[in-house]
């Protein structure tokens, strides 16, 4: 079995260190609560970096933050939106996309933001306990969906059975 920095620890027998580490793992038990605040509503905002702020808001990690993590956060954001400006009107040579993502995961690692990233800093992320798989919650809601088709076709089976039975009556 591979064992790395980023991989599965050694089990305690295995391990040549024997010194406690630096930092012990954590777990975030995620409650799925928006937290922080929105951004600067006098600043103009690319789509995409309110769409990336609003996934911070609203991820695991959040629960961890402080103010001053959501200040970095915020310049962070400043990173993101010249980003995407700068990549929808050609306004960026590829060099500075290039710096300017390259910071940006610099950044967002920072706050653990990449698996890799969780996996440095120690995090783990649980969800809810009393979460429900999705697959579970996409069949419960296709199982409430009302099927218009075959109420559809009931209703003109009555109505062509009422039809019928009205001019079998005049008729007889």
């Amino acid at each position: 079995m591979l064992y790395n920095r980023n991989g599965l620890e050694k089990p305690e027998g295995q391990k040549v260190r024997r010194n406690a580490p630096a930092f012990q793992k954590f777990t975030v038990e995620w409650d799925g609560v928006t937290r922080g605040h929105d951004l600067d509503p006098e600043l103009k905002w690319h789509r995409n970096t309110k769409r990336w702020w609003q996934k911070w808001r609203t991820s695991p990690q959040s629960m961890v933050m402080i103010d001053s993590d959501w200040e970095v956060l915020e310049v962070t954001a400043l990173v993101h939106d010249k980003l995407w400006w700068g990549i929808e009107h050609g306004k960026l040579t590829a060099n500075a996309i290039c710096m300017l993502a390259s910071e940006l995961r610099r950044r967002e690692d920072q706050f653990g933001g990449s698996f890799e990233a969780r996996l440095q800093m120690k995090m783990e992320i649980e969800s809810p306990k009393d979460s429900v798989d999705e697959e579970q919650l996409v069949k419960k809601a296709a199982d409430q969906l009302v099927d218009y088709t075959e109420m559809f076709t009931n209703e003109v089976s009555k109505r062509e059975m009422f039809t019928k039975e009205i001019a079998d009556g005049r008729t007889k």
